[in-house]
């Protein structure tokens, strides 16, 4: 059987799952725990998932998220990501949306959900992973069981917030 989430198995023949320690994460079926990134927190033993520090919190990687004394202030970023060959569309056109909390429009996180799902289905018939698609799909689950199942799929964005 394949290894847990949270654990990692070294020799899958045996099914000798090994726990994943604080600031290492497994989503399942790895010979090894993944080391968290900067910016994300595992901070607890038997991870199965990193989570982004939330807004105003940063993570060296694999420590535990602390408050950011650089004082950032979401309005005054958009600007920053909205123009120029880095520009991205769907911050220009959402990101003054996500800043004021509206999210009563566009594609509805059920959908994204159903999609990402999809995405997940084949990655995992290929063998291939895909940790950060395993994120956003944890995120929109949480955004579903706050009852936003119709909002905009940038929803998730309150997910981060504290």
């Amino acid at each position: 059987t394949p290894c847990a989430a949270g654990y990692a198995c070294s020799d899958p023949a045996a099914a000798v799952e090994a726990p994943c320690p604080a600031g290492k994460f497994s989503e399942g079926g790895q010979e090894a725990c993944t080391e968290c990134p900067i910016g994300y927190a595992c901070s607890k033993p038997y991870e199965s998932t990193m989570l982004p520090c939330p807004l105003g919190k940063y993570s060296t990687g694999g420590k535990p998220c602390a408050l950011s004394l650089a004082g950032f202030e979401p309005s005054n970023g958009t600007a920053a990501v909205t123009k120029g060959a880095a520009g991205s569309w769907y911050l220009s056109n959402r990101g003054e949306t996500m800043v004021n909390d509206e999210f009563d429009f566009g594609f509805a996180v059920d959908w994204m959900a159903k999609d990402l799902g999809l995405v997940q289905e084949e990655a995992s018939a290929l063998g291939a992973e895909t940790p950060l698609t395993a994120l956003v799909s944890g995120y929109l689950k949480a955004t579903q069981d706050a009852g936003e199942n119709r909002m905009d799929a940038a929803a998730i964005v309150r997910r981060y917030r504290s």
